[in-house]
């Protein structure tokens, strides 16, 4: 998460990006909205029922966006930054197919 900007990916449990390009959101309630609504959004479109925000915990950025998240009651989990790259190079394929959410990841930049 960065101080003034965020930007989102959508993928799905197998590692698929569900959106043509990142959601790019400010860092207050106008940007916590339209995140909250384009996850809505993709999550009608592609038909899934549960979605999982993740972030990458760098510095303090994540708690505004974190702690409004929950307050909605959104899921969120941290997630190491080594473990995002170490993904980004490899795919995503040792998750079960019974698990049918989507993965947010907030890249932290």
């Amino acid at each position: 998460m960065a101080k003034e900007k965020h930007a989102a990916q959508a993928i799905n449990f197998r590692g698929v990006v569900l959106s043509k390009r990142p959601i790019l959101f400010s860092n207050d309630l106008a940007g916590f909205e339209h995140l909250e609504h384009s996850i809505r959004k993709l999550q009608k479109m592609h038909g899934m029922n549960d979605f999982v925000v993740g972030m990458e915990s760098t510095g303090h950025y994540w708690f505004n966006i974190a702690n409004w998240l929950v307050g909605q009651g959104i899921d969120v989990a941290l997630v190491n930054p080594m473990t995002t790259k170490r993904n980004k190079e490899t795919e995503i394929t040792h998750l079960p197919r019974t698990t049918q959410k989507m993965l947010w990841s907030s890249p932290m930049r």
